[in-house]
């Protein structure tokens, strides 16, 4: 009897199926074709997984139980490379379907590349691929004089799925050459000035943090630059950073007049409550 064999497309998950799956885990999920012995009842007595990146196919049978239910011996799981069996490899072209990203050599140099450590002095390259598709990561090994090697992660697509890459790269050493704080305050905005403060927290993190104070002509406390000083009253002024209006004062040599003539004020005149 001649039995005829069926073309099914399915989705399986290759985990089990592809030894050189990278990560945790399979990047995504491929597609391939299962070829199956069809008996009489429509079953599938045996079937043949190809995958279609030429990697690999397996194999595994099917039996029915007292109930008539389909079952699959697990026992009966084939894990045979393709290039043993040539006759059953199928080109990508023939699906246009998503296939498993998959580890492969590459050079600093390669241009694709997509993230890549700053300031290497020397460095190494990890890629992945799928059918003509090429991602990967440039890591440091040594870093230029005057930088850190610090480690960071990256998400990169490839395959349909996507996989957590960590790289190396250098950052600038945070010394008190290149972490200083500023020596003198800055205008920072009408009626405040700002100055920054600035530490070393790690090897390569310069912390800055900003004291705010009330500009010259003003007087009050403020924490964020943008409230709390008040001008001085009566046309007065101040020093910068007078925290009170007593602080205020009309300068000496300040003239004006009045119904009884002109007048000059021979001191400061401060502010009295």
């Amino acid at each position: 009897m001649i039995i005829a064999w069926v073309v099914r497309i399915m989705h399986v998950h290759l985990c089990a199926f592809v030894p050189d799956c990278i990560g945790s885990g399979c990047v995504g999920h491929t597609t391939g074709v299962a070829l199956g012995a069809p008996k009489s009842d429509g079953s599938l007595t045996s079937m043949i997984f190809l995958t279609p990146d030429h990697q690999g196919f397996g194999g595994f049978l099917f039996n029915k139980n007292k109930k008539g239910n389909r079952k699959m011996k697990k026992s009966s799981l084939l894990i045979i490379p393709s290039v043993m069996m040539g006759i059953l490899t199928i080109p990508n072209t023939a699906f246009g379907l998503v296939t498993v990203c998959r580890q492969m050599a590459c050079m600093p140099s390669d241009s694709s590349i997509e993230v890549r450590g700053l300031n290497c002095a020397m460095s190494t390259a990890t890629c992945w691929g799928s059918g003509s598709y090429k991602t990967g990561v440039e890591s440091c090994t040594t870093c230029e004089s005057g930088y850190t090697k610090v480690s960071r992660s990256t998400v990169l697509s490839c395959g349909g799925g996507t996989i957590n890459a960590t790289y190396n790269t250098c950052l600038l050493t945070c010394t008190t050459s290149n972490c200083k704080s500023d020596t003198s305050w800055s205008s920072y905005g009408t009626g405040y000035q700002r100055k920054a403060n600035r530490s070393c927290s790690d090897s390569t993190t310069c912390k800055t943090t900003y004291s705010y104070r009330c500009a010259a002509g003003y007087y009050g406390s403020s924490s964020n630059g943008t409230s709390g000083c008040s001008p001085c009253p009566s046309g007065g002024t101040s020093s910068a950073g007078t925290t009170s209006a007593t602080g205020c004062y009309i300068p000496s040599g300040t003239t004006g007049s009045d119904s009884t003539g002109t007048y000059k004020y021979t001191s400061n005149c401060y502010w009295k409550n």
